[in-house]
Parts: C-alpha cells; structure tokens; sequence
C-alpha cells in the first residue's frame, strides 16, 4: 500500500528545511554560502507566513496565546532594555512556525505529520551516523561545547527526536496501519543516538515518551494529558522551587547518574528565583549574554523552561504559558481517545524536560503543541471516521 504524496507536503517540507536548519550549517565556515542561503528564505518566510495568516482571518487559539506569550517577552525585554535583536528572532520564529504548522493542519494534516516525519528521520539518521565515525564529537561549538554532531550538543538531540516520534506515532494512528521498515529503523536510531550520546535530559524524554505511550495503550482513560502537566508541576515545585532533590535521588543519581546538583543547575535555579524577585510581575526581559551570566551563576539561561517564562516575561509570561500548556491537555483528553495516544505522550515528555532544561529551538515543540491543538479541535469527541482517513493505493 502506498500513500498518495501530494503537492502541499513539499510546501510544508520546504518550510520545515528552512526552520530545522541543523547546528553544523550556523558553525563551519565553509558553509557560510548555504547557511546565508537558509537564512535568506527563513527571512522571507517571517514576512509572508504572517501576513498571509492575518489575511486569512481564521485565528486559532493556541496560536493567539502564543503570539501573546512572546509579545509579553518583547515588551519585557524592551522596557528593561535587553537584547532586543535576540527576542525578535526568537519571537518571530516561534510564531511563524506556529501559524505555519495551524495552516498546514487545516489544509493537510497527513502531510503535515509526513514532512516531519520524512525530514526528521534524515535528521535522525544522519545525527546517528556522526555519533558513530566521531565518537568524541565532529566540531566544537561555542568554547565550552566540543562533543557536537550532527544535530548539535548531545542535550539537543531531543528537540528533534521527540517530534520525529510523534509524528511517527500519529501518522501511524492517523492511517490505522503498522510501522513500516524506515519507521522501526528511525525509532531505534533515536533511541541508540539517545543512549550512546549518554544525555539524562535525553534520556528521560525518550523514557517518558515510550512509557506513557505504552500505558496509555493498556490504560486508555486512567492517563491524561492534564495528569502530565499535574506531576510536571509537582515535581518542578519539588525540585527547583523547594530544592528537594534527595527525593528523586534513586533516579537522578542511580538512573542518570549525576550528582543532587543537576550538574550545578539547582545554584542557577536559586540565582534565577532571586533574579525574578526583582522584577516578579513583568519580568527582568531576555538579557545580553553578559547580563545574565552575572545573574544566573554563569549560564544565560535558568537550565529550566517554566522558569525561562517566569524570569524573563515574569508572572505576566508564566501565566500565559501556563494557560497554553492547561488548555492544550484539556483539549487532548476530550479527543478521540486512540488517535490522542500521540499527542498525550509528547505532551508529558516534553513537559518533564523542561523542568531541567531551556531549548535553542523553542518553534519545534510548539509545532508539536499547535498540531496535537488542531488535531484535538478537529477530532472532537468522536472516533476518528472512515473519510479522515488518508487515501491510500491498493
């Protein structure tokens, strides 16, 4: 059986190949023509992308609150004369992939989940190769990160790993068929990539993302999306609000095997709250790379997402995040209950990560978020029928 590829998967491909640039093209020199090339298009897309979403005057939501979560970090940023170049980039990445993917997803959902799907295995595939002939790392990034590969420093390999499993699994849902070779060959390469490059954030993001799937096929009902986001708070409170590590010591030292600091995280998390106490309502901005180092114990970001929100866009910033993250799994468990499997397990896993970390690519699990919001909003409550189904070659 075959799937029938249509012309707006290349769209949605192209799109996807110009905001997924990999690490390597920004570092080595010699590449400088393509990485201006990237840049150019990325350029030209933060123009029209939005534009044409405006011009269409069907809003969603989720991309609304999003807009408004970067708006709120922009304001901060300018009102406490931060790195204003910075947040513009930021910000019209994020949102620009946000109403691209809310486009896509009304338009063609299964070609959406397909472009992803077809790009991140490459993504996958080549990552895993580099681990492999550059044991010890293929370029230094940066002064202080020489173990990079193909998608960058081992921490960030799960900003791809995990959309490329969700849109794995629900395109699998999606079509109610079996995985095919190139998607079992893709799963073990983000696991291998996963446990060779030995990153804990990695780790437990595959993890969760694997467990909660599994139960949530044996226990369909019993495991929510909005149970994620209860135990991702309670166990953010634990940690970094109250510092109470020792109580997850059985994992974070004889699972992951790092020491009660978190790699000294749990000093950044203590300047980072202190940092936010100055400015607690609309938050300090997203800062100069020298400012925030001599706030947050060295490091320009708090290691920490909820806290990222907090710090730089102050309560004003958490709250619209929070309600993102809030509507989002409500939405989830009121979906059809097999096709959500997906969205519920990418939705805990990433939430468990950010607890430890803050990500260069924020559009990519906010891709995730606005498909699985769209994809819930169109499904309902009802089982998924016969005409969603993607038409397929006998």
């Amino acid at each position: 059986m075959k799937r029938k590829v249509k012309i707006t998967y290349f769209y949605m491909l192209f799109f996807l190949i110009v905001f997924t640039k990999p690490t390597f093209v920004d570092v080595m020199s010699e590449l400088a023509l393509i990485n201006f090339i990237y840049d150019g298009f990325r350029v030209i897309l933060m123009g029209v992308i939005p534009v044409y979403y405006i011009w269409k005057r069907d809003y969603s939501k989720v991309v609304i609150l999003i807009s408004l979560l970067y708006v709120a970090l922009f304001v901060s940023t300018y009102i406490n004369r931060g790195d204003i170049r910075s947040i513009i980039l930021t910000s019209g990445t994020v949102i620009t992939c946000s109403m691209f993917a809310d486009i896509s997803m009304r338009k063609d959902k299964y070609s959406l989940f397909f472009a992803v799907e077809s790009l991140f295995f490459i993504y996958v595939i080549c990552n895993f190769f580099t681990l492999i002939i550059y044991p010890n790392g293929w370029f230094m990034s940066g002064d202080v990160n020489p173990d990079n590969w193909f998608l960058g420093n081992k921490n960030l390999f799960v900003m791809y790993h995990i959309p490329y499993l969700y849109s794995t699994f629900q395109a699998k849902k999606l079509e109610m068929r079996k995985f095919n070779l190139l998607e079992y060959v893709g799963i073990a390469a983000t696991i291998l990539s996963t446990l060779i490059a030995r990153s804990a954030t990695g780790i437990v993001g595959i993890m969760v993302f694997f467990l909660i799937y599994c139960l949530k096929e044996l226990i369909k009902r019993s495991v929510t999306a909005f149970l994620g986001v209860m135990i991702a708070l309670m166990v953010f409170v634990l940690i970094v609000l109250l510092d109470f590590e020792r109580l997850f010591s059985f994992i974070i030292v004889g699972l992951l095997h790092k020491d009660l600091t978190l790699t000294v995280r749990t000093y950044v998390w203590d300047a980072a709250i202190q940092w936010f106490k100055s400015s607690p309502m609309y938050g300090v901005g997203v800062q100069f790379t020298d400012i925030a180092k001599q706030n947050m114990f060295g490091y320009y970001h708090p290691h920490c997402t909820y806290l990222y929100f907090l710090v730089f866009g102050g309560i004003v910033g958490g709250i619209l995040f929070s309600l993102i993250i809030w509507i989002l799994s409500v939405k989830i468990d009121k979906a059809d209950v097999r096709l959500s499997i997906p969205a519920v397990s990418m939705l805990w896993a990433i939430l468990m990560i950010y607890i430890t970390e803050v990500y260069s690519r924020p559009e990519l699990f906010f891709i995730c978020f606005v498909t699985a919001w769209t994809l819930a909003d169109k499904g309902g409550k009802k089982s998924i029928s016969r005409e969603m189904i993607y038409k397929l070659d006998e």
